[in-house]
């Protein structure tokens, strides 16, 4: 992933979550700090990506960790919601043919 594109850089923290879609911000800081310490990467690209996330670490990290925990807890809400709506409407099926069955 970080030897993709050489025209633009593109290995950023923010990057590496989205790419990745990573959860837990240990983790993904873990991983991105073993991947920009990667001889793979020139040293002089390597000097670049570890200053740019120094000045992330120290000015947007958690700004763009409680975003991405809200947009976590929405996404799971949402699907948590459509979940529960599924299981109440076949409920409520249940309870009609029940009903339909009772009836008679």
């Amino acid at each position: 992933w970080a030897l993709e594109q050489k025209d633009k850089e593109h290995v950023y923290l923010t990057n590496f979550v989205a790419r990745f879609d990573l959860t837990n911000r240990e983790s993904a800081t873990e991983m991105f700090e073993h991947l920009i310490q990667s001889s793979n990467l020139p040293n002089k690209r390597r000097g670049f990506i570890a200053s740019e996330y120094h000045k992330f670490q120290l000015h947007h990290a958690d700004k763009f960790w409680a975003k991405h925990s809200l947009a976590l807890a929405k996404q799971y809400l949402k699907l948590n919601s459509e979940r529960t709506s599924k299981e109440l409407a076949c409920a409520a099926q249940d309870t009609a043919i029940y009903d339909a069955k009772t009836a008679y």
